[in-house]
């Protein structure tokens, strides 16, 4: 198998994110605010996995590394996925959204099997499929949560919820401080009421 996994590197990079969920019957109101802010909407779709790398240390310690792979193709077989391998910044316990340091790359390829080759274990697989929205350096996802029946079929997903997510991510520079989170939490403050987002909202 072949896994171009030197390709391209897009960034070293820190996400800040915060999320709630929408009723469909608010759901109207939500999108006509969203598009009064940003103009226009997307289609998205993204297939996510996680995998997580347990590394054994001295004294039975273990440095565990965990991976967010994505897919916003998925129904091509010739999409690349992206890895986004994630870590806690010392800051994060401070912030109002959840801050991470992401090191991102795309590969292309049997994903799974080169990353199972590595000894990294599946932790989760969803499937989301909604709207995104995007306002200066704010990207908003609204979508539905889907659970795969089985491992890789996305012909047997399953709707989690009849609500939807709303994700509202920044990314800036690996250096970024708690400062850069101001421009996150404006955006979120113009979705009230119709949504109220938190970093325990994430999925």
């Amino acid at each position: 198998f072949f896994v171009n996994f030197f390709g391209r590197t897009e960034m070293n990079c820190c996400e800040f994110c915060l999320a709630g969920t929408v009723s469909s019957p608010t759901l109207p109101a939500l999108t006509a605010t969203l598009l009064g802010l940003c103009g226009t909407q997307a289609p998205f779709v993204c297939w996510e996995r996680g995998f997580a790398h347990h590394l054994s240390l001295e004294n039975s310690r273990q440095q565990v590394t965990r991976l967010r792979v994505l897919n916003f193709d998925p129904h091509s077989s010739e999409a690349q996925w992206k890895i986004d391998c994630l870590g806690d910044l010392a800051y994060a316990n401070r912030s109002i959204s959840r801050v991470r340091n992401l090191y991102c790359s795309f590969v292309s390829g049997d994903v799974e099997r080169f990353l199972r080759a590595l000894n990294c274990r599946l932790t989760y697989e969803m499937f989301k499929e909604g709207w995104c929205f995007a306002k200066d350096n704010v990207l908003c996802k609204v979508y539905r949560l889907f659970k795969l029946a089985s491992s890789g079929q996305l012909s047997g997903k399953q709707l989690v919820s009849e609500d939807y997510v709303v994700e509202v991510t920044l990314v800036g520079p690996a250096e970024a401080t708690l400062d850069a989170e101001s421009e996150l939490v404006s955006f979120v403050g113009l979705l009230h009421p119709h949504v109220t987002c938190s970093k325990d909202g994430i999925v």
